[in-house]
């Protein structure tokens, strides 16, 4: 009997591996993306069937455009299918960046992926998650918007996009600690500047002593998606130091290849000028903040305000209406500019509502011309020039001011082969305090009126990352 019961068992444990196998040559087959060269060699390295040749530290510095995105989900995904357990965050700039990679892998897995831990709970679009049924997951985060909100968190796996934007203090005090539990972290970016830490990390992972780091470089020549014909006429569009930094991915000095310069200089203590007569900018958020930026008519930018979208958005807008209203009273403001954007309409006659009811005379004139982004880069334009000039001066004193900071370093320009045209946009992160600012001078500029009165410029699809 014993041995009649041992080999029934046997038998069942050999049947139980053969449909597990039968099962497992069932399963349908994961296709991920076709690399391109560059793409490929990266692969190649981290895939390395002897991990103790991989470095744990990755340093990717290529071009604007190489594919670091593309790159990287298929990587993690490839890694959340294959490794039980595995816990892979991707740390972004902003939350709308982290939200757009979440979507981009999502519509690439669509509703009814064969891996997910259950329909219900496989893709979750609020936390920004993707959870498989092999206990691996994949989840999105930003480092810039919420940075406390990634303290206590835990991976197997980092990814860092835009990793030359992150705050030194950021990653020093929460980013770092999380690293020590990773088997790897890849740090993914454009170069930003010699002075920012990262340029120390990359140079790292070109030294052979440097075993734990391993760094790439990859100019958009190594795209062959690229046409060389686009990158030449992007060459010819665009300042050389910005073309060397941005598209061949080349660490210059940080000035240098800046669009606003002498923010130092220009960032004084202003508190003691005499009372002038004011005027603003106010930029409408989306899914960001908005932002109220408050000059006096010699550009001594006195007040810039941020409000965050927090809530429900009808009630959001309309707190934020009422402050906006209460800021400009109590600075006695004589206009202000006012962007449409999508939701920008509906707030403007709210706008206009509420400064009826609180006894604001309000002289509304539609600003409204031909070429939209024409329109952006005029005041964008001038606003660069301030700088340049050193004619134009910010409170040391205001809150945001890191934020602005950020804003304007992370500020440049993009070349539109097809139409010949440059577009001025934020690289990754926020530009709101930037167009508020902007909107500002150009109220500045205007002193058309002694009464308090909204412009307002229609700027749809304009870049918010």
């Amino acid at each position: 009997m014993a041995g009649r019961k041992a080999h029934t068992i046997y038998d069942l444990h050999r049947k139980k591996k053969e449909e597990d196998i039968k099962q497992q040559n069932n399963q349908p087959v994961v296709q991920l993306y076709h690399p391109h060269q560059g793409q490929q060699e990266i692969h190649k390295y981290i895939c390395n069937p002897n991990q103790k040749e991989v470095s744990k530290t990755i340093f990717l510095c290529c071009s604007r455009r190489w594919g670091k995105s593309y790159f990287a989900l298929n990587q993690a995904l490839y890694d959340a299918l294959n490794v039980p357990n595995n816990k892979i965050g991707f740390l972004t700039p902003t939350y709308k960046l982290a939200s757009e990679l979440f979507n981009l892998l999502y519509a690439a897995l669509g509703d009814s992926f064969p891996y997910y831990l259950s329909k219900a709970k496989g893709a979750n679009s609020s936390s920004l998650k993707f959870r498989f049924n092999n206990g691996s997951s994949i989840e999105f985060h930003s480092f810039i918007s919420q940075p406390e909100n990634l303290r206590g968190l835990t991976f197997t796996e980092l990814y860092i996009d835009e990793f030359c934007l992150m705050d030194k203090d950021v990653y020093d005090a929460i980013v770092r600690p999380i690293t020590l539990t990773c088997t790897r972290v890849v740090m993914m970016s454009t170069p930003r500047g010699k002075s920012h830490f990262s340029h120390k990390i990359y140079l790292w992972g070109l030294k052979s002593e440097y075993k734990n780091y391993k760094s790439f470089h990859f100019d958009i020549y190594s795209n062959p998606l690229i046409p060389k014909s686009e990158v030449e006429l992007i060459k010819e569009s665009i300042p050389e130091l910005i073309f060397r930094q941005e598209i061949l991915a080349e660490w210059i000095e940080d000035d240098l290849t800046a669009l606003f310069k002498n923010v130092d200089e220009v960032t004084v203590n202003i508190d003691n000028l005499p009372v002038k007569r004011m005027y603003a900018g106010f930029d409408v958020g989306l899914v960001d903040s908005s932002v109220l930026s408050i000059s006096d008519e010699d550009n001594n930018v006195k007040y810039i305000y941020r409000f965050n979208n927090t809530t429900h958005q009808d009630q959001t807008y309309e707190l934020i209406v009422e402050q906006v209203i209460q800021k400009l009273k109590y600075h006695n403001v004589v206009s202000c500019i006012v962007e449409l954007n999508g939701v920008g309409k509906p707030v403007f006659d709210m706008l206009k509502s509420s400064a009826q009811r609180n006894g604001c005379r309000t002289q509304l004139i539609d600003w409204f011309q031909k070429n939209k982004n024409k329109n952006k880069n005029n005041i964008i334009e001038h606003l660069i020039i301030l700088f340049q000039n050193k004619q134009i001066k910010i409170s040391n004193d205001i809150e945001c001011l890191d934020q602005l900071r950020l804003e304007l370093k992370n500020f440049g320009m993009e070349f539109n082969p097809k139409t010949r045209t440059i577009r001025y946009c934020a690289k990754r992160g926020h530009d709101d305090i930037i167009m508020s600012l902007a909107m500002c001078m150009e109220a500045v500029k205007q002193k058309s009126s002694n009464t308090l009165s909204y412009s307002v410029i229609n700027m749809p699809n304009r870049n918010r990352y």
